[in-house]
């Protein structure tokens, strides 16, 4: 199934409708990070209101690879991340070029939140 893109701007809105308007998108069982990605790309170049979105599911697999390939886009270059999260995504087996750089970056980022909250109580922000 290809990807959506839920808020067809220039369908629904046209460009110039969206550009101030601030917007909070819940992508509820989100599995899958295609529609996410295809909907924020196609927003314009011009958009200028905050955006808030909210992805959950219920599977701790699926919510974990979609934190590791959206920690990957923050934290690499472009040209790094961008084969790394198609390897995410698709791929059995990582190269080990790739496991080393997530481990030295994203995993070191996850380790440092987890110590910052491991005394807090459950339930907390």
């Amino acid at each position: 199934m290809p990807a959506l893109d839920v808020l067809k701007i220039n369908d629904n809105e046209g460009e110039l409708g969206i550009v101030t308007r601030n917007l909070a998108l819940l992508f509820a069982a989100s599995g899958d990070l295609r529609n996410v990605v295809t909907t924020l790309a196609k927003l314009p170049q011009t958009y200028e209101g905050e955006l808030c979105v909210v992805l959950n599911d219920r599977d701790f697999i699926v919510v974990a690879r979609n934190t590791i390939m959206l920690m990957t886009a923050l934290l690499f270059d472009p040209k790094d991340a961008v084969p790394m999260i198609i390897h995410l995504w698709y791929s059995a087996a990582l190269p080990r070029v790739m496991v080393d750089a997530l481990r030295s970056n994203v995993q070191v980022t996850v380790n440092d939140v987890c110590s910052k909250i491991k005394d807090k109580p459950a339930g907390s922000m």
